[in-house]
């Protein structure tokens, strides 16, 4: 409300009026301060609650880290405990795994010498040197020996391969599955070799799944295990994918 002018007999009452309104103005400048401080002093306890959290943490960053410092010192040292113990028991079982490996009752030489019935170059032997083992095979009547990967043919490593596989799948104790796979084994054998590996295949005591694209060798090997034609199942494939109508098995496997 504006008063341009204030009657006399009312001056003794504005004046205590203007006084009072002047001490609210005052009072309300203070609270607004007081308010103001309060955030303040509000958001200076959230950052130092903050701070006092960040920097908890911290130690107890610092306290796992060192933790997990003494942990990687002591795998460490255990690693090279168990380092040191691995390479002084490798080389004792290495030595002793060799001499087995290179007697005449091994499964591999056994294997080896029914599927390369060939005298020059039925034996082989293993060295181990370094960590690395090498299979070797005589020349010069014994008295020198090859690398085999410098020595034999493709067929012949074939063989090889396959004689160790078959060794070690006869061996091994860690898989309860009881059969063998084989893909395609009769690459770049000649006939020799193709003859050989039916028979061996032929007297596996676990199921055998055998694939190839050779049908010449699925007649041999059908033809060398007549004995056990009931037994055998064989399947063509016309497509890479196993799908529904690609795969036709062939009845006359089964016939007398």
């Amino acid at each position: 409300m504006l008063l341009s002018k204030i009657p006399h007999e009312y001056e003794a009452v504005v004046d205590p009026i203007s006084e009072i309104l002047t001490s609210f103005e005052n009072v309300e400048a203070k609270i607004e301060m007081e308010i103001r401080l309060l955030s303040r002093a509000s958001e200076l306890k959230r950052t130092l609650q903050f701070n006092e959290k960040v920097s908890s943490d911290i130690v107890k960053f610092e306290e796992e880290k060192e933790k997990i410092k003494q942990q990687l010192q002591h795998c460490r040292r255990v690693l090279e405990s168990t380092n040191l113990f691995t390479d002084q028991i490798g080389g004792a079982l290495g030595t002793q795994a060799k001499d087995f490996l290179n007697t005449s009752e091994s499964l591999i030489q056994k294997y080896y010498r029914y599927l390369n019935p060939l005298p020059s170059n039925n034996v082989i032997k293993f060295e181990g040197e370094n960590g690395e083992l090498n299979i070797l095979i005589p020349l010069q009547n014994e008295s020198m020996f090859s690398n085999v990967k410098h020595t034999l043919s493709s067929g012949q490593l074939n063989v090889l391969a396959i004689a160790i596989f078959l060794a070690i799948n006869e061996s091994q104790q860690l898989s309860k599955l009881d059969f063998v796979a084989i893909d395609d084994p009769i690459q770049n054998m000649d006939d020799v070799n193709r003859f050989a590996i039916c028979d061996v295949l032929g007297k596996l005591s676990k199921q055998l799944i055998l694939s190839t694209h050779d049908m010449d060798f699925v007649k041999l090997f059908i033809k060398k295990n007549e004995h056990i034609k009931s037994d055998i199942q064989l399947y063509i494939l016309e497509s890479p994918q196993l799908k529904s109508g690609k795969i036709k098995r062939m009845d006359f496997v089964n016939e007398a």
